[in-house]
């Protein structure tokens, strides 16, 4: 390992940024490759994130990995791939750079030292399918755990391969990209009728930083709405003569604490819990009549289990539920709501409920692949709800403001 060659080089790809490519993304792109011989000095590209008001990622996975046939000559630039880290309004973090002298985690830039990154990371098996016959070949699984200066509703990880023009092979790949809690899902939707049926707008360019759609101009009169698993509204900006532009917005979270003496409700809003949504806590005094507790508001969240602490009854909730709920109504038109005491056996695909009175249930999806219920069957005083994915849609909240 040279240090001084790995300064060299991440100075060249801050010089020579403007001579590359840039091609940001979504996840539908990965795993993103890079690789020399593609006649510019430097190939960037990679993944952004936006999150809905009240929401931020907190733990950040991914795959990286390096190969080449370069070799170390004295003097001479080695071809190089990057990672950078950008949250939104802050500098880029260089979290990563490999040549074939070596690799090294969160190198100093010219702009001073590092910040504090707390890394996991395990090497593992470079892929055999994207080349073989090079001497240098590294590939790392990382989780990062973000530090509070990292929190930001937009975050971007770019991948960068500088060329040094010698003609030897090199190849970068970024994949396995997974933000915890995720961004909200959300695509834009057309219809010819008001009412539909809406189809996904397959050639729409999302762009989830400014939060904008673009679509060519239709030749025929479209209706569009959004769909989404948190609260959005969407807006059309001035369209153009062969392009049309959507703008949305997230609205800000609200939660509240429901309770209810059955499980089968009714539930009602628990007028003496305290609320901290920075926290996301909820407390409540422990002699509540209610024994049955949910949730309800704009974004998707759940409970975790109760503590007691003196009189009073803490509740923690976080903002990444699973990609699906089971929901319930006593009534087959609704309304519907998260059945809280759900468990979930995803090795068997199978939900389980207890039951004390008739009720009418749905699989509600919260992204791909959806899924749908199967029969059902009873296991003591509880109801089992096989499921299984699916490629229909489900239901799904919408918001569209002319």
């Amino acid at each position: 390992m040279q240090p001084s060659i790995f300064r060299m080089v991440i100075t060249a790809v801050a010089l020579l940024a403007g001579c590359g490519v840039r091609a940001w993304g979504n996840q539908d792109l990965l795993p993103l490759i890079f690789r020399t011989g593609a006649e510019v000095t430097l190939q960037q590209g990679g993944i952004s994130f936006s999150y809905s008001s009240g929401l931020v990622p907190e733990r950040l996975e991914f795959a990286f990995g390096f190969a080449s046939t370069d070799v170390e000559e004295g003097g001479f630039f080695l071809d190089s791939a990057s990672l950078l880290l950008r949250p939104s309004g802050a500098d880029s973090t260089v979290l990563v750079t490999a040549d074939v002298s070596g690799t090294e985690w969160v190198p100093p830039s010219d702009l001073g030292p590092p910040p504090t990154l707390t890394l996991a990371i395990q090497p593992r098996t470079f892929p055999e399918e994207w080349g073989s016959g090079y001497t240098t070949r590294v590939a790392y699984s990382v989780s990062l755990e973000l530090p509070e200066a990292f929190r930001r509703q937009s975050l971007s990880l770019t991948l960068q391969l500088f060329d040094n023009g010698d003609r030897r092979n090199s190849l970068a790949f970024l994949d396995d990209v997974l933000a915890t809690p995720e961004p909200p899902f959300i695509e834009l939707r057309s219809s010819a009728f008001p009412l539909g049926p809406f189809a996904r707008e397959w050639l729409a360019r999302h762009d989830p930083v400014l939060r904008t759609f673009r679509i060519d101009r239709p030749d025929r009169a479209r209706f569009f709405c959004l769909r989404s698993d948190a609260a959005v509204t969407l807006k059309m900006l001035s369209p153009g003569p062969d392009v049309c532009q959507f703008s949305y917005t997230f609205a800000s979270p609200t939660v509240e604490l429901l309770g209810g003496a059955s499980v089968a409700g009714p539930f009602d809003l628990v007028t003496n819990a305290v609320m901290d949504l920075t926290n996301r806590v909820i407390r409540v005094p422990a002699n509540q009549a209610q024994r049955y507790f949910r949730l309800n508001g704009n974004v998707r969240a759940r409970l975790v289990t109760p503590e007691l602490e003196g009189e009073t009854l803490v509740f923690r909730f976080v903002y990444s539920p699973p990609v699906f709920a089971l929901q319930s109504s006593v009534d087959v038109c609704g309304p519907y709501a998260d059945e809280p005491l759900t468990q979930w056996d995803p090795t068997r695909q199978l939900l389980t409920v207890p039951l004390e009175a008739a009720r009418f249930y749905r699989i509600r999806s919260a992204g791909q692949p959806e899924l749908e219920a199967l029969p059902v069957y009873w296991e003591g005083q509880s109801l089992v709800i096989p499921y299984r994915p699916v490629a229909a849609g489900l239901n799904w909240s919408l918001s569209l403001e002319p």
